[in-house]
């Protein structure tokens, strides 16, 4: 009895396997198929094509002078990540040298609470701790 039931199942499974072995496609032979080499020497780009990935950019900082001296985190960065931390003096006016990858166009600047924006032109970032007296309020 448990043979007559199992004979019907196997059939069935035996059918199963030949149809979907035969739905696999085969691959494509080398004849089928386009290869294209090329190398670096050969290879054309568009003349404003550029190769560079990273650029090099001068952050200036223009430092509000404290009576007493006001020391916090300052950290330069942007939307691949951050480029520069260090503790800092809001006094002092410098220019810090970093590296950002080439797509960067806009850098922030935290130091404590304040934040501060620049947009990254001619290879420079410029911010400026002192407070801007001409919009009014």
């Amino acid at each position: 009895m448990m043979k007559e039931k199992m004979k019907p199942i196997i059939v069935l499974m035996i059918l199963l396997i030949s149809i979907v072995s035969g739905c696999v496609s085969s691959e494509p032979s080398v004849s089928q198929t386009e290869v294209i080499k090329t190398d670096l020497n050969t290879a054309v780009t568009p003349p404003t094509f550029d190769w560079k990935t990273s650029q090099s950019i001068s952050v200036n900082i223009v430092g509000l002078p404290t009576i007493d001296p006001v020391r916090k985190t300052l950290k330069i960065y942007g939307s691949s990540g951050t480029y520069y931390t260090a503790l800092y003096l809001m006094s002092d006016t410098s220019k810090i040298a970093i590296e950002t990858p080439s797509g960067e166009k806009e850098l922030n600047l935290k130091f404590g609470t304040l934040e501060l924006k620049s947009a990254i032109l001619n290879g420079e970032a410029n911010f400026s701790f002192v407070p801007d007296t001409t919009s009014t309020y």
